[in-house]
């Protein structure tokens, strides 16, 4: 085929809904994010609770969760973390965590963490969760 045969695929309706997100103060990620529904995330979040608690200072296989909406990454206290994490230099929103929860070690290689989320598709339910564990919002404002 021919460059002058390949179709080309507008990218206008993204630019247009990323501008007006912006205008409005919400980045894309954001706003797939207040898309989800924080009961169903809590639900998906059972299979990370065999190595993450929610409740704050109680670490297990992986870091506690309470509080990760603008949290530093590698900077729970009390937790051995791997070099690769510690030296992130991630601060985790909800522009940071989706890319990492659905493949941890391509994202991060080094990382402890090998196990992403089964279904893309828990995604925006779980940040919504999470989201509720923090005094702060995904996009860095208090609650």
């Amino acid at each position: 085929m021919t460059k002058k045969n390949i179709p080309m695929i507008s990218v206008a309706p993204l630019a247009l809904t990323t501008a007006v997100l912006s205008t409005v103060g919400v980045s894309f990620a954001q706003a797939q994010t207040s898309s989800g529904d924080a009961e169903a995330g809590e639900r998906a979040f059972r299979q990370c609770a065999s190595c993450h608690s929610t409740e704050p200072d109680q670490n297990r296989a992986g870091p506690h969760l309470a509080e990760i909406i603008g949290r530093q990454a590698g900077t729970v206290e009390g937790f051995r973390y791997s070099t690769a994490m510690q030296n992130s230099g991630i601060v985790w929103t909800a522009e940071t965590l989706p890319e990492y929860l659905l493949d941890p070690s391509g994202t991060m290689p080094g990382t402890s963490m090998t196990m992403g989320l089964r279904r893309d598709s828990e995604l925006a339910d779980l940040l919504a969760y999470l989201a509720t564990l923090s005094s702060e919002s995904g996009d860095g404002a208090a609650r």
